[in-house]
């Protein structure tokens, strides 16, 4: 599927980062707030797609702090990067990573003894969970950290429907977790990002519609900056060049689609992207080998055109039980896609029929290289547990097993009860950390693209009925009172 201009360069995550740096330490609870009664959560949209029942009503004009009921982690980092005063992202030095690092670890809750054994397959109960918050809204408590972290899960390999229990589980290999240094929760074992529960409630809220759209991320240059970049006089002087490209260029607009650019899965996704332009561009030197920039693998300097770098999620088949109550979803990959664009005089974004070796071959390279890169670079594992929550959540919808279920998790989807915790949104960033000049000509390149997740055709088109899931699915019969279980 082509990207629909998905340019969103994760500067977005580094001006995410500097903002928490301005504003210190903050719980992700926070942000965490119950909507006053009868007002509309902006990360719900609206639509009907079998969603919850309204739910019990909260108290009108009543907003708790996150200390008060949801710990929701700490809004510290994403991946490194943070956004400035001027919601500009910025990549955050090391020494204040790893001190904002230590003080998340310092604030932590102490872990469950069960959670903090790693399982191979911990199954969380859809509705005790949301049970645990709805006791918090009643009770105006703390929701506990091991239910923000979905129980130490670092991926779902199954998800299963209980028609009789009247509940949906989300079963995987889950460990206890920690703060990495770049301050994002990750398995004390694996070092693999822990799946967090904001993540999937805020696309259970956005998908929740007759019509979902498609998450993406993309930043854009205008059109008048593009034209202003076209008309620039010939500058010898290549710092003079590079100066002028950056001036002309100015801010880039950021947009999204599919989820409120507020959320923690949009900071995500442009984080991700950011890093990854960065390091297309040769700004930033990849973690690992075999990946080299692309200005490198270029024989001869271009003429003020751009490539499109986006990412995809490759979703594998999807096996079913007879039943179609038992879902069994193997690995996802991330693929690297590329086009070639070029700007007329008048500043209009153009597709040129040409092939870009150059920039196909780095796609390919950053194919390949993806897992690998996301092991050194955990941020792009977080963008792969988005990619790989809109399947189950797509999966839940698609097959309506909230509905055979008995809506779960209906509470989470109230638009009275809960709202989720908001970001600040970037809407611009710097074009000139995406822009680079090589040569005095006045030639120059700057990588466009984003992120594109639509699990939508895979839960429709790409499914498989395997009778031995039949069994597997007597094995997991939820035992216990906990919201979880080995």
């Amino acid at each position: 599927m082509k990207i629909r201009k998905i340019h969103l360069r994760s500067l977005i995550c580094t001006a995410v980062y500097v903002f928490l740096i301005l504003a210190g330490i903050q719980n992700f609870s926070a942000n965490f707030v119950f909507a006053q009664s009868g007002s509309n959560s902006s990360n719900n949209s609206g639509g009907s797609r079998n969603s919850s029942g309204s739910g019990s009503n909260s108290n009108s004009d009543t907003e708790m702090s996150a200390q008060q009921f949801y710990g929701m982690g700490y809004r510290s980092m994403v991946g490194g990067i943070a956004i400035d005063a001027e919601n500009a992202l910025k990549s955050l030095a090391r020494v204040e990573m790893e001190s904002l690092s230590s003080k998340i670890r310092g604030k932590m809750q102490t872990i469950p003894s069960d959670l903090n054994q790693a399982s191979d397959l911990r199954k969380i109960s859809l509705r005790r969970l949301a049970d645990q918050v709805r006791d918090a809204r009643t009770n105006n408590k703390t929701v506990p950290e091991s239910v923000l972290y979905l129980g130490g899960l670092t991926a779902v390999t199954h998800v299963v429907a209980v028609p009789e229990e009247k509940d949906i589980y989300l079963v995987g290999p889950a460990e206890g977790w920690t703060a990495n240094l770049q301050g994002e929760i990750v398995g004390k074992i694996s070092g693999k990002p822990i799946l967090l529960f904001e993540d999937l409630l805020t696309v259970l809220r956005a998908w929740n519609a007759e019509r979902p759209e498609v998450i993406s991320v993309s930043i854009e240059p205008s059109k008048e900056a593009l034209q202003r970049v076209s008309q620039l006089p010939l500058i010898r002087n290549p710092e003079q060049n590079r100066i002028a490209h950056e001036n002309a260029m100015g801010m880039m607009n950021v947009l999204f689609t599919g989820v409120p650019d507020t959320s923690r899965v949009a900071f995500v996704l442009a984080a991700a992207d950011y890093k990854m332009k960065r390091m297309s561009l040769g700004f930033e030197a990849a973690p690992v080998k075999g990946l080299a920039s692309y200005p490198s693998m270029l024989r001869r300097s271009a003429s003020s055109y751009a490539p499109r770098f986006w990412l995809e999620p490759i979703y594998a088949t999807l096996n079913h039980d007879p039943s179609k109550l038992v879902w069994n979803i193997q690995e996802t990959k991330i693929k690297a896609l590329t086009e070639r664009e070029y700007f007329d005089t008048y500043g209009n974004r153009k597709v040129s029929g040409k092939k870009d070796a150059a920039a196909e071959k780095w796609a390919q390279s950053m194919s390949a290289r993806y897992d690998d890169l996301a092991k050194a670079e955990p941020i792009f594992a977080e963008a792969k547990n988005c990619m790989d929550l809109a399947l189950v959540v797509a999966l839940i919808y698609s097959e309506g097993l909230q509905t055979k279920t008995d809506n779960p998790f209906a509470f989470l989807l109230s638009k009275d009860m809960l709202a989720p915790p908001k970001l600040q949104a970037p809407k611009a960033v710097k074009a000139g950390s995406l822009i680079r000049t090589l040569s005095r000509s006045g030639s120059f390149i700057s990588a466009t693209g984003g992120i594109l997740i639509n699990p939508w055709e895979t839960v429709k088109n790409n499914t498989k009925e395997d009778p031995n899931l039949a069994k597997w699915a007597s094995a997991v019969v939820f035992k216990g009172q906990n919201w979880w279980a080995n």
